[in-house]
């Protein structure tokens, strides 16, 4: 997760006695050209460009901020965690 505060991503280097090596959930037979590696990058202010520009179109046909808010609560209803849904309600 990006920016994960319910389960922060742990690196091979924050595991006490750990390596790369240990972690690896393959055997030598299952590798084929190379495995998958964890990737985790910053939120910036570009990848709130898209969805700017969209919610500018949304926000001038009549009917469709209404149904982007009912999809938006919809999906927010089944957030568990308190310190999620209270940011999640405050944006």
């Amino acid at each position: 997760y990006v920016g994960s505060s319910i389960k922060p991503t742990k690196f091979y280097q924050d595991v006490k006695g750990s390596n790369p090596g240990a972690l690896s959930l393959h055997t030598d037979q299952e590798k084929w050209a190379g495995e998958v590696s964890v990737y985790t990058r910053e939120i910036t202010d570009a990848d709130f460009v898209q969805p700017a520009a969209l919610r500018e179109v949304i926000g001038r046909e009549p009917g469709h901020q209404d149904r982007l808010i009912d999809n938006l609560v919809s999906s927010d209803k089944g957030v568990k965690y308190p310190q999620l849904r209270k940011a999640v309600y405050s944006m």
